[in-house]
């Protein structure tokens, strides 16, 4: 979650779409920060969610406009398979079918970042979507 106090605004990063470079640009070029605190404690009450990812904002933010990027499941999906695979924490060895049988809730459901947002920008129309 990264936040800027100018503009009142609030990025919420949701996992595999764009987000760690999102953050990038935002804290390079627009005034964003990190929200204050651990990045990788977890949020109480969302199940093993880290506040990199988390869609709960501070009281103190509540007013501010929320936005973030969502993307396609099964690319979404596809992408975080790539990278579980390539930072080697795929379970037992297990093919993308089996991987995805057992482990649909490893990441966050993308209707949270919905709920939570006042406005929404797509993956696959990401450039168009931060130029605004």
């Amino acid at each position: 979650m990264h936040i800027n106090h100018a503009t009142q605004t609030i990025f919420l990063h949701n996992p595999k779409t764009a987000g760690i470079s999102v953050c990038t640009w935002l804290i390079e070029h627009h005034g964003y920060v990190e929200r204050p605190g651990d990045r990788n404690a977890e949020v109480p009450g969302l199940n093993g969610i880290i506040w990199m990812h988390s869609w709960v904002v501070d009281p103190e933010y509540q007013t501010w406009l929320k936005w973030c990027v969502v993307r396609e499941p099964f690319a979404r999906w596809e992408s975080y398979w790539h990278f579980i695979g390539r930072s080697g924490w795929v379970p037992d060895g297990l093919d993308f079918a089996e991987f995805t049988r057992r482990h649909r809730d490893w990441l966050p459901k993308q209707v949270h970042y919905l709920r939570a947002c006042d406005a929404v920008i797509t993956f696959e129309n990401l450039h168009a979507g931060l130029a605004t």
